[in-house]
């Protein structure tokens, strides 16, 4: 699942800091939703043990206006990223929802969870 909301952070009165949580918290509570228990490390995105990443978060911002954003593992094939150090952190191994047990969803099913999770934290009603 990639997910790129286009924020102006100024309108919403959220500082940079406080938008990277606001990401983090929508995908741990979506993973949550799914029986994932996941957490942030000191180490940039989401993780479900201090070793094993489930989602990357990148953000830019111009202007106050945010680009990029999140990527979450729901059916990924993992097989690739066992030939990567991803993000440079060595030693540390990537993970999805099917590899943590959760069966049958689809990225559509996953993003539309994200999606009222993000959208909830900031404050939007529909």
């Amino acid at each position: 699942l990639v997910a790129y909301p286009l924020i102006d952070l100024k309108r919403h009165n959220i500082s940079p800091r406080n938008y990277v949580c606001l990401l983090e918290k929508s995908l741990i509570a979506t993973c949550a939703k799914y029986g994932i228990k996941s957490m942030t490390t000191e180490h940039p995105g989401v993780w479900t043990t201090p070793e094993k990443k489930i989602a990357a978060l990148g953000v830019h911002l111009r202007r106050n206006i945010t680009s990029h954003g999140v990527g979450l593992n729901v059916n990924t094939d993992l097989w690739w990223f066992g030939r990567i150090v991803a993000c440079g952190l060595e030693g540390k191994s990537t993970t999805s929802f099917e590899a943590e047990g959760v069966m049958g969803k689809s990225v559509d099913d996953v993003g539309k969870v994200f999606v009222q999770e993000f959208a909830n934290r900031l404050g939007v009603e529909e």
